[in-house]
């Protein structure tokens, strides 16, 4: 992201980070185990705790929203959950998205963000 001066870019490069964490087998391994024991890393259950475990990577797209006009703390959870849904469905199903499926997701979000802006 940092490589990005387009908050747009940012954004992107935010969506395909993530995505990138299940797209082969071995990552995609890692990133299952990280979260089946996530539960049993020391922090209470309920959205308190999701919220702790989620906002060091959440909170990164805090400033390229506000530059696109948005609310991060509106629109983050949004951005969040569609790609966070589909890491998640990736991963319990052993398979990796294709290029195309995280542009396709790229896309999405970048116009949901865009709606109500013209």
């Amino acid at each position: 992201m940092a490589r990005e001066s387009s908050p747009r870019e940012q954004v992107r490069a935010w969506v395909q980070g993530l995505l990138h964490q299940v797209s082969g087998r071995a990552v995609a391994r890692t990133s299952r185990t990280v979260i089946r024991h996530l539960g049993t890393a020391g922090f209470p259950a309920g959205a308190d705790a999701e919220d702790a475990l989620l906002r060091p990577v959440t909170s990164l797209l805090d400033e390229p929203l506000r530059r696109l006009g948005r609310d991060p703390d509106s629109d983050g959870p949004y951005v969040a959950d569609l790609t966070l849904g589909a890491m998640r469905r990736y991963l319990w199903t052993d398979t990796a998205p294709a290029p195309e499926d995280v542009e396709r997701l790229v896309g999405f979000v970048l116009r949901g963000l865009d709606a109500g802006l013209r």
